[in-house]
């Protein structure tokens, strides 16, 4: 629910700030004091087109401030969540800033945020119904799912699994369209996929087998030198009375002669030995290579033509062995699909045709439901709108079949006539705005509970009312209320007296400048204000007394 707006610098209201805890909330004042303009913050807040034209002459910027109380596990809370925000502790913030050149920025939780989205979360907390956009109850496409939602559980179940029905529906019926365009090129596609794995499956590949290959030509390349190292270090290590070898096996004779004499040197004449024993095994490592090396032409051919085959393969299917391994992996798999595409594309075709058909039954069986249904929300709404004065109107739903969607197989739309003799008429055409709104709030109540926007925003529901027809709105009002908050806009006592909260909008001259003040009226200010609504005089007598009455009868 709203619990508070705050408005800077808009058109006349300098600063004001409206803070709300009931469900009913009655906004008054003289006509031309700037009542509507709190309607406007709300809708600018809301994501509503911005007029730079409505900041305060003089003014840097106009901002406007709301902020939500947003129930857990509401239609609200799962939308602001699939936008991307979370409630701060419990609420949202929406906020929106105007300035003379045009520039309007939108934010929510201090993040800013393009109108659209503001739009799209803000429908979720305000219906507004005035001369405004947000008036859900005029568009065709609502009707349906509202009086889906009062028609009950049994028919909501019948939606989702219509819904289901659908989605699996779409995507067979994509990925059935999908191998069928692949079927015609599928021949070319299956001798190319064959030609391919051919190629890398005849190479007999190995992973790492390149780096090999690379390291084997870097030695053919060096054999010559190779050779050379070879044969000075095994002369180092084996050859002549200098050798590595003689020159250790000195020093061990020397010192198993030295350990006679001083057992301290035992751990020298240990690591002397290994050394000895590495020495000769390295020499025997060396010999051995040198005997077997060798450059044979044939070999060197082979590693080149190995390598050739390597990169002519990684030329056309990946960067390395791995790649091109794994290419064939992929053509494998889109081989074994396109080789059994009739068997998909009848797999495909037989799910399609099962989830068709079980849409189909769920759909006949939401529409009987709904002709049987729709004869009991039309009474059921026009009780409301007679109540409120509209004793000859007429009310209709109309079903119209329609190739079935994932609503189901028929359009629902609402049709009024406030006449005999007039045919009903869908809702935006009804001319008169207050009983456009008589006829809203009359749906509000036939519809307590179906609604996903927890605050309701009448601007001009008492136009052209008066006596015991403004009662019956009052009455309407506290009965909707039940359900949702309600703000109104008001001229008349019946109907602010009715509400649990009540603020008065006045304008007042200040340094030469008019400007607007919000009140919070509690007490003996909220009488004088009833008795002006009632009277036009706030101190008269009788006015008063009526005031008085007004608020100890509700």
């Amino acid at each position: 629910m709203l619990r508070e707006i705050a408005v800077q610098n808009l058109a006349v209201i300098e600063s004001a700030r409206l803070e709300m805890s009931g469900r009913l909330i009655a906004i008054t004042g003289e006509t031309g004091a700037g009542k509507s303009l709190v309607v406007d913050a709300i809708g600018l807040a809301l994501g509503d087109r911005a007029d730079s034209q409505l900041v305060s002459s003089g003014a840097r910027k106009a901002v406007i401030s709301a902020v939500f109380e947003v129930a857990p596990a509401g239609p609200a809370e799962q939308e602001i969540r699939a936008q991307g925000f979370e409630p701060e502790d419990g609420m949202l913030f929406l906020t929106r800033e105007i300035t003379p050149e045009g520039r309007s920025t939108c934010r929510i939780n201090g993040r800013a945020v393009p109108a659209s989205v503001a739009r799209t979360v803000g429908e979720c907390f305000v219906d507004l119904h005035g001369q405004h956009e947000h008036q859900t109850l005029l568009r065709p496409a609502v009707h349906r799912d509202l009086m889906d939602a009062w028609l009950g559980e049994e028919v909501m179940s019948l939606r989702e699994q219509i819904g289901n029905c659908c989605t699996a529906l779409h995507e067979a019926e994509q990925r059935i369209a999908d191998l069928e365009s692949r079927s015609r090129e599928r021949e070319r596609l299956t001798d190319l996929l064959r030609f391919e794995l051919a190629e890398i499956e005849g190479a007999d590949l190995t992973p790492g087998e390149e780096a090999e290959l690379l390291a084997e030509r870097k030695r053919i390349q060096n054999a010559e030198r190779l050779s050379g190292e070879v044969a000075a270090a095994l002369t180092a290590l084996t050859s002549g009375d200098t050798s590595a070898s003689d020159l250790l096996a000195t020093a061990e004779a020397a010192l198993e002669r030295a350990v006679s004499l001083d057992e301290s040197l035992g751990e020298t004449l240990t690591e002397v030995r290994n050394a000895l024993v590495g020495a000769r095994e390295a020499g025997a490592t060396l010999a051995a290579y040198a005997e077997s090396f060798s450059v044979d032409p044939e070999h060197v051919a082979i590693v080149e033509d190995r390598l050739d085959l390597l990169h002519r393969l990684q030329r056309k299917y990946g960067a390395t062995v791995e790649e091109v391994l794994a290419y064939a992996e992929q053509a494998r798999a889109n081989l074994a699909e396109l080789e059994g595409g009739e068997e998909a594309l009848d797999g495909l075709r037989a799910e399609r045709d099962a989830r068709r058909a079980e849409m189909l039954t769920a759909c006949k069986k939401l529409s009987k439901l709904r002709r049987a249904g729709a004869p009991r929300f039309e009474k059921e709404a026009l009780r409301h709108i007679r109540d409120l004065a509209m004793e000859q109107a007429a009310f209709e739903v109309r079903l119209t079949p329609k190739e079935p969607d994932s609503g189901g197989a028929e359009s629902v739309e609402f049709l009024f006539s406030a006449n005999p003799g007039h045919p009903p008429q869908p809702l935006g055409r009804i001319a008169s705005g207050g009983e456009l709104s008589r006829v809203m709030l009359a749906l509000r109540c036939a519809l307590a509970g179906a609604s996903p926007a927890p605050t309701i925003v009448y601007d001009e529901v008492d136009a052209g009312l008066g006596g015991q027809v403004a009662a019956a709105v009052g009455d309407k009002l506290r009965q909707l209320a039940q359900h949702s908050q309600v703000i109104v806009i008001t001229h008349l006592a019946q109907i602010a007296g009715r509400a649990e909260e009540q603020f008065c909008i006045t304008k007042e001259a200040r340094d030469g400048r008019t400007v607007v003040r919000v009140e919070r009226l509690e007490g003996e200010e909220r009488v004088r204000e009833l008795a002006r609504m009632l009277s036009g005089d706030e101190a008269r007598d009788t006015a008063l007394r009526h005031a008085r009455e007004l608020l100890a009868e509700v």
